[in-house]
């Protein structure tokens, strides 16, 4: 079996994490990839940070669950087309806020092949800010991130603790 996969590594140089793409969406991906099972997290510098893969993070539940995890940092490597401008600009910071962890959202630039990448990375925060946010040219971000701004966010917005959004029965 053939899995999309990244891997995230700490500043010593050792693998933190390997984690294996969890949807796969619809397209040339399904001809080749299978599906991962699982999230890992891994801790470096006092933050417990998971990592997603592109289209993982577009759904709310695989986000939701990796906070519910601890996660207080979500690593996200993604090559999101040009034509999907919103899941960048909109859903990222979004994700970001209704869980009250930081994101780190890297997407791919320029034409490879047939494809047009977007561009515009984020580092979104906890509040649903945006410390750093790259436009449609290769560029390195940069953001200083404050620990006790996820507790902060999370005790003002109690989504993760509260399961009655289990509980819905809508017919």
């Amino acid at each position: 079996m053939l899995y999309n996969s990244a891997s995230c590594i700490g500043p010593d140089e050792g693998e933190l994490v390997n984690q294996r793409k969890l949807a796969i969406p619809p397209g040339f991906e399904l001809d080749y990839f299978s599906a991962g099972q699982g999230c890992n997290l891994s801790t470096c510098k006092g933050f417990k940070i998971a990592t997603l893969i592109c289209y993982d993070d577009e759904f709310a539940e695989t986000v939701r669950h990796v906070a519910a995890q601890g996660a207080d940092l979500v690593l996200v490597p993604t090559a999101l087309g040009a034509d999907w401008d919103w899941v960048a600009e909109k859903v990222m910071p979004t994700r970001a806020f209704e869980n009250g962890i930081f994101f780190a959202y890297a997407n791919g630039v320029e034409t490879q092949g047939e494809m047009t990448f977007l561009g515009k990375s984020v580092i979104a925060g906890p509040s649903g800010t945006e410390p750093s946010r790259a436009g449609s040219d290769p560029e390195i971000l940069h953001a200083a991130l404050d620990l006790p701004l996820v507790a902060k966010a999370q005790s003002r917005l109690p989504y993760l603790a509260d399961p009655g959004w289990l509980k819905l029965d809508c017919q």
